[in-house]
């Protein structure tokens, strides 16, 4: 097992007792080598970093991935929606018994809370139930201070397993809606081979299947990602949910012509992608505003 050293233990100490505004400026700073000016934020991750400290509603109700189900299914349809197979706030021996034996576990407060089950003869109950009690007893707001995770109840979500391979879930098509004076920039990263033993590829494209580079993580080689029948209705999805907000991730599976809802994320990577360069930070940051967002954190401070 990995130790942690003391100084790993000291600057963890301290960051857990920051507040959130000065936890957000100090891991900025390690991120990236600068201070981030949250008065004023120009760049993505400056603006991604003002945002986590002053969230809107809506942010939490549809961050919730139990609760933006309602949304999506008002805004274009059930069909897109992965069939659900239960909810809970925790998991039970009876309901573990009603599951099927293929399916996916998740928690609604967060990232990173998904297991994958493709046999469910091959998990004791008390194994299944330890993980799910562990993330719902994880604040996932402390993790990058990401605020609108706070108005969120951990709850658990099964969903249908989808896709035929026993180890990896289908391609994740990540859709970057920005968004500046009415005009729609969408940029669509693409998230192959998750969780295999050699590690997943990104790849990073325009919506005519073009390559373009952002995160340090992706490689330039669009070819070894056929581009699927459903790819331009998503786009056309994608557009539909984030209409009214400056800048939202929206996340789909394509299995050829079948799409599915994912999540949608407003502060992707908690504001410290790995961005390639402070370029690339700048422009994405060009392609929004959050004017409304800062008016609207006036408007309750007064």
């Amino acid at each position: 097992m990995r130790s942690v050293s003391w100084r790993q233990t000291l600057i963890r100490f301290v960051m857990a007792r920051l507040s959130d505004r000065h936890f957000t400026m100090l891991r900025h700073w390690r991120a990236f080598g600068v201070l981030p000016d949250l008065s004023a934020p120009r760049t993505f991750s400056e603006k991604i970093g003002y945002r986590k400290l002053h969230p809107t509603p809506s942010m939490s109700i549809l961050s919730d991935k139990i609760a933006v189900r309602d949304y999506v299914r008002e805004r274009i349809g059930e069909q897109y929606l992965i069939p659900c197979h239960a909810t809970a706030d925790e998991l039970t021996p009876e309901l573990l018994k009603a599951l099927p034996d293929r399916f996916v576990m998740k928690g609604n407060h967060g990232s990173g809370y998904n297991l994958l089950v493709e046999d469910k003869s091959q998990w004791t109950f008390p194994e299944l139930y330890d993980i799910s009690r562990n993330w719902l007893d994880d604040d996932f707001s402390r993790v990058n201070r990401e605020t609108q995770y706070r108005a969120i109840k951990p709850r658990l979500l099964f969903e249908k397993r989808l896709g035929n391979d026993a180890v990896t879930p289908p391609n994740d098509y990540k859709f970057h809606c920005f968004r500046r004076h009415g005009e729609l920039t969408i940029i669509v990263q693409i998230i192959t081979g998750r969780f295999q033993a050699g590690g997943h590829q990104r790849v990073c494209i325009t919506p005519d299947w073009q390559p373009v580079r952002v995160e340090t993580r992706e490689i330039e080689d669009v070819s070894t990602v056929e581009k699927p029948a459903g790819f331009d209705r998503a786009l056309a999805l994608a557009e539909t949910l984030s209409e009214g907000f400056d800048y939202v991730r929206v996340d789909f599976y394509i299995l050829d012509d079948a799409i599915f809802f994912g999540e949608m994320t407003f502060t992707p990577g908690g504001g410290f992608m790995e961005l390639i360069d402070r370029q690339v930070d700048h422009y994405l940051g060009s392609l929004f505003t959050i004017d409304r967002e800062r008016a609207r954190a006036r408007r309750v401070a007064l």
